[in-house]
Formats: structure tokens, sequence, C-alpha cells
């Protein structure tokens, strides 16, 4: 029996052939399963990923033999040791998958970005570098014209409203309303230049409306300019960030429950005028993803009190949350303030919390937090239009190490059944949320890693997970939880002729061999790759290797993404 567990281990592979005959070769000696971790998504999902797939048998392996406390992880009955009992157990669930966590297949990748048109200049709407830069990201959505600014803007001006009337609106403002009052006082983002931009990128708007300082006849009419430009009113947000609590002498977002009582009756006026609108209201998130920005807390009304109520927008199609999360590399100091946007030339990736930042993506959203569900009432889908890093000042800022973190954000909800649109935060900037910096039109390092992706995704209708041959884990300690995340991933993404693409990605110090029989004999290759402490601000600060033509294997570099192509 030992030798049967022995030569399973060898042929990882090939757990699904062997698991049937260990099930018979045990059954004699086991008739009673022992009592499992509750705590668990399932038995054996060791790395939270809502199954019990061959990572998690890679982890079990580990742990096999041991006993006491480094044995707690794999230990599924509770008796002290990692044994034959647990490896029955674990047998029993192997490809069970938990409802509602990540499926093997996702369609309809709606992958947009945050336009924010503050950041545009008024050149910037026809230049085709620019554009074509833009188009290289994959995206298929812009949100516009972005997200606070939302909440004063004026299409009639083509920007914010004037500055005058917007400082007597403000009193406690926005990080991004604190300082360009003045220098934002633009006028050159015109419906007709917008629509232009939407054209030429064959890409379709998510529109966030202004509730706060317009009005809904006055919405309508821009939202019936750009249908008249052909641009399709398909997706509405309500507002942005409305949660925030300001002055009540001078309150420019409307009360709770005023904002539950308006936004009834837009969505009903809207839905007259745009029959195949689909409108979502804003939920607000959890406190603690604003860990790091103490100064907007006070201004944060509570999660449970705000979606307890905005549940009552009965007739709205979706829930829009925003989605900034991040665990460690914080490094704030007197040169990089909370409302200062700092890129750093490197940082020290030999800092413990290196691996927290990676792999927090996959720990944050395995499932989905049960305040956001709680506004998921009547099967509202779920729009998430913005992510990224929640800190705005930290050592990784702008490095390749925050390209990564975006990527495995970006994929871990793209690939999440419940979510139907995911932006990230933002196209067009001169902070570290960057995908192009705003001065130079350089990718940022999440842009070129984007742009890669991009690539992959394509047309894509379809995106399965593929099940890499001896990939390992990373284990790092999350809210005093042991968590595993794979050192190496890959996705498969088909178009609706059938046309495959392979998106690889190493998320550790060394070089991998990959070997590609079971979804690609042979192809080629492009790859991107570099230290993840350096900053990336133009196209020479990373690393590229291409490869022609491969059979049967690739190798990937340490900290690379990969873009893998039939002959």
């Amino acid at each position: 029996m030992v030798n049967a567990i022995i030569f399973l281990m060898n042929i990882k592979t090939r757990i699904e052939h062997f698991s049937l005959i260990l099930f018979i070769f045990l059954g004699c000696f086991f008739l009673i399963i022992p009592k499992v971790d509750a705590e668990l998504l399932l038995p054996g999902d060791f790395d939270r990923n809502g199954k019990v797939d061959l990572l998690d048998f890679n982890i079990f392996i580990d742990y096999y033999g041991q006993s006491g406390r480094s044995a707690l992880v794999a230990d599924l009955n509770h008796n002290g040791k990692v044994d034959l009992y647990d490896f029955n157990i674990f047998i029993k669930y192997y490809g069970q998958q938990k409802h509602g966590q990540f499926p093997k297949k996702k369609s309809q990748l709606n992958f947009c970005a945050n336009l924010n048109q503050l950041h545009l200049t008024a050149n910037d709407y026809r230049d085709p570098e620019l554009l074509l830069k833009i188009k290289g990201l994959g995206i298929r959505y812009l949100r516009i014209p972005g997200g606070t600014v939302a909440n004063y803007w004026d299409w009639s001006r083509g920007g914010l409203i004037d500055i005058e009337s917007l400082k007597a609106l403000i009193n406690h403002p926005q990080p991004d309303l604190l300082f360009p009052i003045p220098k934002y006082n633009q006028t050159h983002h015109s419906i007709e230049n917008t629509a232009t931009l939407l054209h030429t990128l064959d890409m379709a708007p998510i529109f966030v409306l202004n509730m706060t300082s317009s009005s809904l006849e006055t919405e309508i009419a821009y939202l019936k300019e750009f249908e008249n430009q052909g641009i399709p009113i398909r997706y509405v947000e309500l507002g942005n960030e409305l949660y925030f609590q300001r002055n009540a002498n001078q309150l420019p977002n409307p009360s709770l429950q005023k904002y539950v009582q308006l936004s009834n009756e837009w969505i009903s006026r809207l839905r007259t005028e745009f029959p195949k609108v689909e409108v979502s209201y804003v939920a607000a998130l959890n406190k603690r993803n604003f860990n790091s920005q103490a100064s907007m807390i006070d201004n944060f009304m509570t999660g449970e009190e705000w979606n307890s109520q905005v549940r009552d927008i009965k007739a709205s199609n979706a829930s829009v949350h925003y989605y900034y999360k991040s665990r460690g590399i914080s490094s704030l100091d007197e040169n990089c303030g909370i409302l200062k946007y700092c890129v750093r030339d490197r940082f020290d990736v030999s800092q413990e919390s290196f691996s927290q930042y990676l792999g927090s993506p996959f720990y944050d959203f395995k499932e989905i937090d049960p305040m956001t569900v709680n506004t998921l009432g009547d099967n509202k889908k779920l729009w998430l239009t913005e992510f990224n890093i929640a800190e705005k000042s930290t050592a990784a800022a702008g490095t390749w190490a925050h390209g990564l973190f975006v990527l495995n954000q970006a994929i871990t909800l793209l690939a999440n059944d419940q979510i139907e649109i995911a932006c990230v935060h933002s196209l067009i900037s001169d902070t570290h949320w960057a995908l192009i910096w705003k001065d130079s039109h350089e990718y940022s390092a999440a842009g070129h890693i984007l742009s890669l992706f991009g690539r992959a995704v394509g047309d894509a209708i379809t995106m399965d997970q593929l099940n890499l041959p001896n990939v390992g884990v990373q284990e790092i300690i999350i809210d005093d939880q042991k968590f595993h995340f794979p050192k190496q991933y890959g996705y498969k993404f088909t178009d609706q002729e059938g046309n495959e693409k392979f998106f690889l990605v190493n998320l550790s110090s060394q070089k991998k061999a990959i070997n590609t029989n079971e979804f690609l004999s042979e192809g080629k290759m492009w790859q991107l790759f570099q230290e993840p402490g350096k900053a990336v601000f133009k196209k020479e600060d990373v690393q590229q290797q291409n490869n022609a033509h491969f059979v049967s294997n690739v190798y990937l570099k340490p900290y690379a993404v990969a873009l893998l192509e039939p002959l």
C-alpha cells in the first residue's frame, strides 16, 4: 500500500486515474470517513481556489508524513499527523469544485479600463501612437468620464463644472480633486471628441452619470447626444463613491435615502429612453480596503449601513464595487505622503512581505466578500469598475512587481463567474496606477504586462485554466492563516472561430521549464520579464525574449509573462 502511495506521488499528472485505483485499494480498510475541517472551502482545497486539483495534491504531498503543528494544513481528520486517513479524504474530494468559486471556463470577458478624461489633452484624442498603445491593451470598454470626476462633470463644458461652482460644492474633496482644481480647468473633452475616440478604438463606453451636480434631464440629454454620434448606450453607472460622507451643510452628494429614491427614478426613466441599457448602483467597500488611507476613512459611511439600503434599488441590473487591496510593501516616508504619488527606481524584494504582495490577489478574491454578496439580491450582476493596489504611496509603485500584482488581480477577477465587468484603474495617469504614463505615453510596468495579456485576450469569448505539470506553490501567512498560491499558472483563450492563444506567468525567482504537450505541441512565444523591484518608465526598462518556433517545451524567465500561439 505504501508503494502504491509513493507511485502516486511520482506520477502527479495522472492523479485522476490512480485516485480511482486507490479508492478501490483503500476501501477495504476505511469504511468511515473521519470528520473534516468545516472551515475549508472544500476538504483538500489548500490553496483556497474553490476546487481540489493538482496544485492541492502537490501541497498535500509536501506535508505527507508530517505530524504536530507543522501538519495542521493537511491534517484533514485532526489526528495530529498527515497519513492515509487524510489521503483517503483528499481523494474523495479531488476534482470537486465549490459553487460560486473560480470556474475552469469563463465566457464573456468584459475587460475594461477607467479612462479619467482629465488626463487627456486635446491632441490625445487623435494621437495615432497613443491610440495604438491603448488598443494594444486588449480592453473592450472604457469607463467615462472617469471615477470621482464624474460627480462634477459637465459635458456642455467638456470637463469639470466651472471652478467657482466646484469650490462651493466641495468641503472635503477626494484626493483626485484636491490639487487639480486650477490645473484641470479644461474644456476640450467634448462629446464629439469622446465619440471619435471610442469609434477609433472600437470600444464601447461605461457611462458614469453625474448625480451630484447635474440633473436627470441633463444627463439623458448628454446620453442622447452620444447616441446620435453612433455610440451605444449599454452600460450606465449611477455616480461614483457616493458613500463618502461630507459636511451636512455643504453636501454635494445626495444622502443615502435620497440616493435610493433618485436611483429608482433615474433607472425608470433611463429604461424608457434607452430600452437596452443596463444600470448599476454604487455599493460601498469594506473599510479594510482603505487601511492605508486613514484620512479618507473618517469620511467613509459604514458599508453595512450603505449596502443594507441600496438593495432597495430594485430595478437595477448590477451592483458596482471598487476593488483596492494590498498587504504589505507600504513604505510611507516623509518624501512620499498619502496624497502624493510616488514611484521609486526600485524597492527591496528581499523583505518578507514581498511574497504576500504577489500572493494577496489570489487570497483576496477567492470568495466574494459577504458584504458584497448582500448587495446582489434579485440575481444582480457584479461590476468591479475600478481595481488596483490600495495604497497610493508604496515602495512597489510602478515596479515590475506592481505590474504582476495588477495582472494577478485581472486574472482572478476575469475568471470569476460572478463578475460581469472588471475595469483596471487607470488608463492614462501621472500616478503609479497608470497603464500609460501621462507625459511620455509610454507603458508602465502594468501596461507592458497587460499589453501582452491583451494580445492573448483579444477577441476571446472563453478562458480556461491550464493544468500545468510540476507547478510549485508559495506559502504565505495572511490573516494568521497559511495560504498557498502557484509559482506558475496559465490560461487558454479561445475566440468564436476556435482560435486559441495561451498566456503563462512565472511568479518565482527561478527559471521554469514548462512542458506544453498537453495544450500546444508546437508554436511561437513572446515573453517579457524584469527584476521585480525595478521601476518601468520606458520600453528599454523591460527585457524580452521571443521564440519563433518551439516544440513541446518552453522556458520562462524569472518573473516572466509569456504569450504562446500555434504556428
